[in-house]
């Protein structure tokens, strides 16, 4: 059936508000840990970036704690230099103190010199942070304009991507990154109207800084476009872009970078270093283009020359691009012989590797480079990101998880025993590869690590702990390493025709140190390991716990409601009973005050009754003795003879008439 215009349109803006909201949010979200550590340049950065996120802290009786890295004497007069350094220090205090949080701690590092003092800088970082031992962390975005900022920035970075101890201590922890200088593309709003006074009181006790600028008014400026896609009720916000700690393990510093602002970042290089990077391909030109945007998105001036060994022409992928040189090998010569044909078709003084279904970061190159420029080892290597990937119902590859596998300082002796240095990770001089023999065309796996292993006999190699590519394990694919997987018999025979190729060195001495080394770092994994399981387990314990008394705290809200309507009802009821009761009140009493007063007449009479009754008394005794008188005065006639005469005189006239 054919799609009306209006559904069509309603179809459109569906998909429209679908990609807008997941640009940027548009509900407020709630930000909090139970230890929040701000990370600022400089003092007022903390106030002007997180004013209402550390009010909201304190206001709900968490733990904030402020670190201060310079001391923000940058633009104090050249005659009281440190007077100026504790004005600014007096003034954090007292801006924290307006929002009712402790004194910040200062590192006192040089204003605008952070950069140069970053290895102190990431030292004392690391020493306060597990001091503190926060759940939220707040720090300025990579894409802060000032160079103190990005310092504090990658600061924390560094100590996230190269130390792993570091990282496992704060595998719980939450970064914040802020905006001052730099708005960002944050994935969270924070709302702060509540807090938004106590914000520009705490901004302006910075005095020193806002005689110098209007911060208090580009904050509450900033704050209030923050809260153009919030609720009307919403007058000022804070963006932030909220990752956890692993998450940004497994994030390079360019992907961070594009995260977070939407565009690449810019790393300059010292000097452009000729490089060329070697690509080989068979069959997989889906996967092909995309590594060749991947070498594209670094900005560096390498020249690439792809080896299609055996495989469907890339030519029509190639073609157009000017810095591609492809090799056709008409039937395939095998993985070792088409990177070797690569090498010999470079021109360039260093050679870099990528298979078609690997991936660079768009700073692979340039850290490499700046490496390369500045010392003097055989090879130089960084981490990968290991992403394992498998096909779904509809034949599309689906990333299935993500790992840090290879990120192993150089050992020459357990590069002997194992190899942990995947060869898109390298970069080295092209005479070295060549001297050394390139690939042996004889392996057709492990071939990477016995080149490695001579490479290794001309000096040591330096190994950059950044995450700069991606390395990608195809489920159900064709590849030689996936046709003999770990654990079969065919991958363990070809580690020991390396093992047997390079058994001189391969030392008893040698052999037990790598075997002590290794055993001691399983330990400690495994004792790490334990202690997080622990945690786990405890953990799940303690949102078992918390989410029974959420369920009891829940109910006992449903019950505390349900007697407020309920006591609200007998309220209401009872005020009107209240008022009938008062109204029979009201005319009882006025019927009692009339019966009272009857009552009063009533006795009034009574008494008055009550008198004449007793002289009715005494009258009725003097009657009751007068009729005793005359009775006894007719008794007395009775016993009369004249009497008696008399009633037989009556008696005669009787009969008589």
């Amino acid at each position: 059936m054919r799609e009306t215009l209006e559904s069509a349109r309603m179809r459109h803006n569906a998909i429209v508000e679908f990609v807008e909201h997941g640009m940027i949010p548009f509900e407020p979200k709630s930000l909090r840990g139970e230890k929040l550590l701000v990370l600022a340049p400089h003092p007022d950065d903390e106030v002007i970036a997180c004013g209402g996120l550390i009010a909201q802290h304190v206001a709900e009786g968490r733990h904030v704690q402020v670190l201060i890295a310079s001391d923000g004497a940058a633009a104090a007069p050249s005659t009281d230099i440190e007077q100026y350094r504790q004005t600014r220090q007096a003034e954090a205090a007292e801006g924290l103190t307006l929002l009712g949080a402790e004194h910040p701690r200062f590192l006192g590092l040089p204003d605008r010199g952070l950069e140069t003092a970053l290895q102190d800088l990431k030292s004392r970082l690391r020493t306060a942070i597990e001091e503190f031992r926060p759940d939220l962390i707040a720090v300025p975005s990579p894409v802060e304009i000032h160079p103190d900022h990005q310092a504090v920035c990658r600061a924390l970075f560094q100590l996230v991507e190269e130390d792993d101890e570091f990282s496992r201590t704060l595998a719980l922890t939450s970064v914040a990154f802020y905006e001052v200088s730099q708005p960002i593309r944050p994935n969270l709003l924070l709302d702060i109207t509540s807090e938004a006074e106590k914000k520009w009181k705490a901004i302006a006790a910075h005095v020193s800084q806002t005689n110098l600028r209007a911060y208090q008014s580009f904050a509450r400026g900033l704050n209030q476009y923050r809260a153009m896609t919030l609720p009307p009720e919403v007058l000022f916000a804070e963006a932030y872009a909220v990752f956890t700690l692993s998450e940004l393990r497994l994030t390079s510093w360019n992907e961070l970078v594009r995260k977070i602002s939407g565009t690449p970042s810019v790393e300059v290089t010292r000097g452009a270093l000729d490089i060329s990077v070697i690509i080989r391909t068979r069959n997989r030109l889906g996967f092909l283009e995309e590594a060749l945007q991947s070498v594209e998105s670094n900005g560096h001036p390498a020249r690439i020359v792809v080896v299609n060994d055996g495989g469907e022409s890339p030519q029509a992928l190639t073609g157009h691009r000017k810095n591609v040189t492809l090799i056709e090998h008409q039937s395939s010569h095998g993985r070792s012989a088409a990177m070797n044909a690569g090498v010999q078709a470079a021109s360039s003084e260093y050679i870099a590797f990528l298979d078609d279904d690997d991936r660079y970061y768009p700073d692979h190159l340039q850290v490499l480079a700046n490496a390369a420029s500045l010392t003097g080892h055989a090879a130089y290597y960084t981490d990968a990101l290991s992403v394992f990937l498998e096909l779904d119902e509809e034949g599309k590859y689906q990333v299935r998880k993500t790992m840090r596998i290879f990120e192993q300082d150089f050992d020459p002796d357990l590069l002997l025993v194992d190899n942990y240095i995947p060869l898109p990770t390298v970069l080295l001089r092209r005479e070295d590869f060549l001297q050394a023999g390139g690939f042996d065309p004889s392996f057709d796996l492990f071939e990477d690590w016995d080149f490695l292993i001579r490479l290794s006999r001309f000096g040591s190699f330096l190994r950059i702990p950044r995450l700069t590519c991606e390395i990608r394990h195809l489920a159900m694919g064709d590849s030689v390493v996936l046709s003999k997987p770990e654990g079969t018999q065919s991958y363990r025979d070809a580690k020991l025709r390396v093992w047997k190729k390079h058994r001189d060195l391969l030392r008893p001495g040698l052999l037990a140190r790598v075997f002590e080394t290794q055993k001691l770092r399983a330990r400690r994994f495994y004792s790490v390991m334990t202690e997080e399981r622990g945690r786990a387990s405890h953990l799940e314990h303690d949102v078992l716990r918390l989410d029974r008394e959420k369920k009891l705290l829940l109910a006992e809200l449903e019950t505390q409601t349900s007697i407020r309507f309920r006591t609200e009802e007998d309220l209401a009821e009872n005020r009107a009973m209240g008022v009938e009761l008062q109204r029979q009140f009201d005319d009882t009493r006025a019927t009692l005050f009339q019966l009272s007063g009857e009552a009063a007449a009533a006795i009034s009479e009574l008494e008055k009754h009550q008198v004449a009754v007793a002289e009715q008394g005494k009258t009725i005794e003097q009657l009751y003795g007068e009729i005793e008188r005359l009775n006894e005065i007719l008794e007395s006639v009775y016993r009369s003879k004249t009497w008696k005469l008399h009633q037989m005189m009556q008696s005669v006239r009787g009969k008589n008439g």
